[in-house]
């Protein structure tokens, strides 16, 4: 029974016929368990999530978009995702995003101002305030994540600034909430949980020593509201 239900081609068509009947009306399920002590293989995809378990589990929808089109796309390659945690410092989003607004603020001949924040709605605001103090006639500011520019807003408008009338703000991700602040969020809308998708059918192909594609980019949308 087990090499017909694991899609071997040695057993007798009429054989295979019959368990397949047994499996449907039994409801069978393979033991993941038992298949493993067999084959040596868990059939499991280890997640890594370089970031603290209270922002992957907060209202920060980046993190829960990419394990959700994980888990689907294992789900539809027969395996299981487990999850891991790891505390770090920047990640790569934010150094590429950092680098996508230094490009155009060089092409434009401009002067460049960064604050820093680790895209969380605390920083967002302990990075604006100063960055105000410094500059008081700043008039546009791109923050990387929707939260950091939720804090901007608050902040901005306990110092009197007007959005968009004096400070036009935008921010990244297109999260569920940023249609909901006053005003609702100018913001980069990028496909999260295709990237969690596209990110997952890239290992299991280098997994099964397929090529992959290399430098793989989605395609982001500016979604225009109020605030910008």
């Amino acid at each position: 029974m087990s090499r017909v239900v694991n899609g071997s081609t040695t057993v007798a068509e009429p054989i295979q016929e019959a368990v397949r009947r047994a499996v449907a009306e039994l409801g069978y399920v393979p033991y993941a368990a038992a298949r493993s002590l067999v084959t040596q293989r868990t059939d499991s995809v280890a997640l890594v999530m370089p970031e603290e378990a209270t922002r992957v589990f907060s209202d920060d929808q980046l993190f829960p978009g990419i394990i959700r089109g994980a888990a689907q796309e294992l789900e539809a390659a027969d395996k299981q995702l487990v999850l891991m945690l790891a505390g770090s410092a920047a990640g790569h989003e934010r150094v590429e995003r950092l680098a996508g607004y230094r490009n155009v603020v060089a092409e434009a001949g401009l002067a460049e101002l960064v604050a820093h924040g680790d895209f969380t709605r605390d920083s967002g605001a302990s990075a604006m305030r100063p960055l105000l103090a410094a500059h008081p006639a700043l008039d546009a500011v791109f923050v990387a994540s929707d939260l950091m520019a939720h804090a901007a807003l608050r902040t901005l408008r306990a110092a009197g600034r007007r959005v968009p009338d004096d400070v036009a703000v935008i921010g990244f991700d297109d999260i569920e909430t940023a249609a909901y602040p006053d005003p609702p969020l100018t913001t980069v809308r990028q496909p999260i949980v295709e990237l969690g998708r596209a990110m997952t059918r890239q290992l299991l192909r280098s997994a099964a020593g397929e090529l992959i594609d290399e430098g793989l980019i989605l395609p982001t949308e500016l979604v225009p509201r109020r605030s910008a």
